[in-house]
């Protein structure tokens, strides 16, 4: 059998990140409309947001089922971490205002998936900003928590006044998730000019403006505001707690992405080089340094940075895909098998895990491996993924009994 091995290359381009599985017991997967593919991540973010405000159990499992068939996917994990703050109003309360409830573990679970969002896209478009302000002002309103109100309608009219005039940070915030990015930018400098906030505040306005600014192509401001995030951070290391997401290597992996997409590949590499001076274990600075070798042909480069990148997220199922696909370019079949079938077992409903271990298989020639892991795929795949046909027919013309 002929399969279509020139897709292996395509794989090597995926930029998304995934990190290990919530550690819970998974939720059951929430009903969706009668229409919808029950294999399509979309559909299940789509239920996701369209749940967040009445129902934000439903929308958190809904999130939590995008990210199962769609690993590393920022947008659906940063809905996940919203959907859990606001399906508790009091836990949401106590995270919000104390540093200690913050430390515990469930929070540092909720502040994981935030993590995960930020290592697979840094610029993730924070869209449910605004459920979480209102879940908040409501909170200070009624001091408690305010789905308990009975007369909602009369709380929704306060919240809506104090919402129509928020100070500079929460007012940056909703504008940014209602896409008014340059008047998000305009508020965070506003903000920044208050002699009130603290160096920590300071630090976090500056890579939220840097995130706008990057969001509208401003390329020098964004980077002007991350590099003296940097040096707000070098001053106050010594603190007590610092949470993961404010961590200096992710402001250089912003650093480096921005980099990339003005083309100064180099400058790039030092900015990736950075991240891991602060952080050896990030791997998503090694799977950029790899893609950069690999755009620049440079093999040898390209598959050990790969190789520290899955070393230091072992539970990481779309870096083991990435790696076991260079593997398999590389002709070192094996090895890549064991890269794939370890993805497969890491995110099970990822189509694509299966789909390259089909295609490794067949190379080895495994025929019944090959029909094996191609079966699986279609079981997940959704119906309109434009491989699915190529993959059909290989199942159709196989012989009887393999």
């Amino acid at each position: 059998m002929r399969f279509f091995r020139s897709h292996l290359a395509l794989f090597a381009a995926a930029v998304f990140l995934a990190t290990s599985a919530d550690a819970q017991r998974a939720p059951r997967r929430p009903p969706l409309p009668a229409a919808a593919d029950t294999n399509d991540a979309r559909a299940y973010y789509d239920l996701g947001v369209r749940s967040m405000a009445r129902r934000p159990d439903l929308a958190a499992d809904a999130f939590y089922w995008a990210v199962e068939l769609r690993p590393g996917w920022a947008d659906a994990l940063y809905g996940r971490h919203t959907a859990m703050l606001l399906r508790d109003p009091r836990r949401m309360i106590q995270y919000q205002s104390s540093g200690r409830a913050r430390s515990s573990a469930e929070a540092r679970q909720i502040d994981s998936l935030y993590l995960r969002a930020l290592r697979s896209d840094p610029f993730v478009q924070r869209r449910f900003e605004p459920d979480l302000t209102r879940m908040w002002i409501g909170a200070l309103i009624v001091g408690g928590d305010p789905t308990q109100v009975d007369d909602q309608t009369l709380l929704s009219y306060y919240t809506s006044q104090v919402m129509a005039d928020l100070p500079p940070i929460m007012r940056a915030r909703v504008m940014a998730a209602q896409g008014k990015i340059p008047e998000a930018a305009q508020a965070f400098g506003e903000a920044l000019r208050s002699r009130r906030n603290s160096s920590e505040t300071r630090g976090w306005i500056l890579q939220e403006r840097a995130r706008m600014f990057a969001l509208v192509g401003n390329n020098q401001r964004a980077l002007s505001d991350l590099d003296s995030a940097v040096n707000l951070q070098v001053e106050r290391d010594e603190r007590e707690l610092v949470r993961f997401y404010e961590s200096k290597a992710v402001i250089h992996h912003s650093r480096g992405l921005i980099f990339e997409r003005t083309g100064k590949a180099d400058v790039a590499r030092e900015a990736y080089s950075r991240a891991l001076e602060e952080d050896l274990s990030y791997a998503p600075a090694h799977l950029r340094l790899a893609l950069l070798a690999l755009a620049a042909g440079d093999t040898a480069t390209a598959e050990g940075e790969m190789r520290l990148a899955a070393e230091t997220a072992p539970d990481d199922a779309t870096l083991r895909i990435l790696y076991g696909t260079l593997l398999s370019r590389l002709r070192r079949l094996d090895e890549a098998a064991t890269q794939l079938e370890a993805a497969t077992t890491l995110a099970p409903h990822h189509a694509d895990g299966w789909l390259v271990l089909g295609m490794v298989k067949q190379l080895q020639g495994d025929d019944k491996g090959t029909l094996r892991a191609c079966r699986e795929y279609l079981a997940r795949a959704p119906r309109d993924d434009p491989r699915r046909a190529q993959v059909e027919q290989l199942v159709a013309t196989a012989p009887e009994g393999q």
